[in-house]
């Protein structure tokens, strides 16, 4: 079998097993040191990059369901994490923001996944670590996956390196 199958198949198969491990991990510390859980955690964070949105505008970001969303806002909300007020041109939507509580709650979440990921990443080199964020950017750029980097034009590929990142130093 031609090897460029092989390690597509390989690649594939590890992010997958990958992305299962660090969700396992990053649930368990965050629901263990901050009270919270991952999916939770996400619908913080995604109303932290925007500052003030609405459900739809959160499912659409996290690919995930409004209800799921909703079951998670409801949730923040009975937390006093976020607030959600009506939008006045639009009787249907609400519009979503997080409490000061709620951002505390981002940045305590931060520190602790930044730790549990210390741990685990810091046994590959810098080096290595540049490249494996380049070529996954590569892979989330091609795919089309929605993101929040406004300046990102898809079409430079030397902007990739730079999308995902501007994002990550506003936490």
């Amino acid at each position: 079998m031609d090897r460029t199958i092989l390690h597509n198949r390989e690649i594939f198969f590890m992010l997958q097993k990958s992305l299962f491990f660090f969700d396992k991990l990053s649930d368990r510390a965050l629901r263990t040191e901050a009270t919270i859980t991952l999916a939770q955690f996400h619908v913080l964070v995604g109303i932290f990059m925007h500052g003030t949105a609405s459900q739809q505008v959160i499912a659409e970001m996290l690919q995930n369901t409004q209800a799921s969303i909703s079951r998670q806002v409801s949730i923040l909300l009975r937390k006093k994490f976020i607030t959600r007020t009506q939008n006045p041109k639009n009787k249907r939507e609400y519009h979503l923001t997080n409490t000061v509580l709620g951002t505390d709650m981002v940045k305590k979440s931060m520190k602790v996944l930044d730790v549990k990921f210390k741990e685990i990443f810091d046994v590959i080199p810098m080096k290595d670590k540049e490249c494996i964020i380049k070529s996954l950017n590569k892979v989330i750029h091609k795919v089309g996956i929605k993101h929040t980097h406004s300046d990102c034009d898809l079409a430079k590929i030397e902007n990739t390196e730079n999308c995902i990142l501007e994002n990550l130093k506003k936490l």
